[in-house]
């Protein structure tokens, strides 16, 4: 007996689940206005979470992530400074995580490695393939200050929101602080909604584990040891009057906001010298140099990064995708249909695109159903005058009788995050 994915009692396109998931940013600590622009974020956020972590049973059988433990949180002293503890645990992160401040590795692929699911906002900024229809009628405008969210539910595991685009300094800060929370506020987790000023990252919330995080961030982002170096490097201040670089050299060496620097050098009690405005020069960092958002790791297999695919970057009136699909998010969809468990229909609804651009996706990842032959070019443009003769083949999930999603489809194509 084949099982029928659709009748599956988690399938997340079932009528009414995505009201339920939705409703859940009612319980997140300092929810946004239900009708502002980063509700909406916040409650498609929430929902590809919850199709994600179904892929991922889909295919390993299980979510898989990595939680950090660390004995000062767990066995420590609870009374203690949040932003001296928040300075410690980004220092005993710093060798465990496998990414470096200043690296152009990606920290959203760091934590990625880890099982955290990590959304972004699009660049919108277009790429030559971008066909974006009529985007400017769904997604709303991203608003002036920075927001970013962090979310642990049973059977989803953990999963953050950078309110800006990928890849970018303030991108940077929000995940930092977002993984501060998933270091720090244990026993137990609490799904809430940050917001910072994006002129000067002032924390719109007073309370003390967002003080925590945001010290964390700043100490992951600009270790003391790495900011005093550097700043000896750096030689002493320009004379009163002249152009002072500096400022700007450390948020571009770093890749951090240029406000976090002036809140780190207070942090580590740099004089108020150095933070005093000046005049500035320019400095840019080399956009070639930085990886793309959700770029393939090594041993991970064939990456999918879906800003390539034009069907991937348009937004579909209907289904208003808001939030740019994470690379391991596609590779999984694209394996659960390699592996005979979504037809092109429910793989178009995790794509939100329809069914033939879906297939375009296919086509251009080079993923093969099991025992069935590869669709032609022609048939993915041009419907034959026999349907039955040149339809791409309707897929079906392996048989098996099982109503479980572990097990119901073998990996293919692209691999999951291990």
């Amino acid at each position: 007996m084949e099982l029928d994915i659709r009748r599956h009692p988690d399938y997340p396109f079932r009528s009414g689940r995505r009201r339920v998931v939705e409703d859940r940013a009612r319980g997140f600590l300092d929810p946004p206005s239900s009708r502002s622009p980063e509700a909406a974020y916040l409650r498609e956020f929430l929902v590809l979470s919850h199709e994600f972590a179904f892929l991922e049973r889909l295919i390993q059988g299980e979510v898989l992530c990595d939680l950090p433990a660390h004995a000062s949180r767990l066995f420590g002293d609870v009374r203690s400074d949040p932003a001296e503890e928040g300075e410690r645990l980004a220092e005993a992160e710093e060798d465990l995580l496998g990414w470096a401040a200043g690296s152009v590795d990606s920290l959203a692929s760091a934590l990625d490695t880890l099982g955290v699911k990590v959304f972004s906002l699009d660049h919108g900024d277009g790429d030559g393939d971008d066909d974006r229809g009529s985007a400017e009628e769904v997604r709303p405008e991203p608003p002036s200050d920075l927001f970013g969210a962090f979310s642990f539910e049973s059977g989803v595991g953990p999963a953050m929101l950078a309110g800006a685009p990928a890849e970018t300094p303030e991108a940077l800060f929000i995940l930092a602080h977002e993984f501060g929370h998933l270091v720090a506020d244990v026993d137990p987790y609490r799904s809430r909604f940050c917001q910072w000023s994006g002129e000067n990252l002032d924390n719109f919330s007073a309370r003390p584990e967002e003080a925590r995080a945001d010290r964390f961030a700043r100490a992951l982002l600009m270790p003391a040891s790495a900011v005093l170096r550097t700043l000896q490097d750096l030689g002493p201040a320009p004379a009163p009057g002249e152009p002072d670089p500096r400022f700007e050299l450390l948020a571009t060496l770093f890749g951090v906001p240029e406000p976090l620097v002036r809140r780190r050098m207070a942090d580590l009690g740099v004089p108020p010298a150095f933070l005093a405005p000046s005049a500035r020069v320019r400095v840019r960092r080399d956009p070639e140099r930085l990886p793309a958002a959700g770029s393939p790791r090594s041993g991970s297999g064939r990456g999918v990064r879906p800003r390539v695919h034009h069907a991937l970057n348009r937004v579909d009136a209907a289904a208003g995708r808001l939030l740019p699909l994470p690379e391991r998010f596609v590779n999984l969809a694209l394996a659960a249909y390699g592996g005979r468990a979504l037809d092109p229909e429910v793989l178009a609804l995790f794509l939100r695109t329809s069914p033939e651009e879906a297939l375009e996706v296919v086509h251009w990842a080079r993923v093969e159903q099991e025992g069935v032959a590869f669709p032609k070019e022609e048939q993915l443009h041009e419907p034959p005058e026999n349907p039955s003769e040149g339809d791409p083949p309707a897929a079906s999930a392996p048989s098996g009788g099982s109503s479980s999603p572990s097990g119901s489809a073998p990996p293919a194509g692209p691999a999951g995050p291990r």
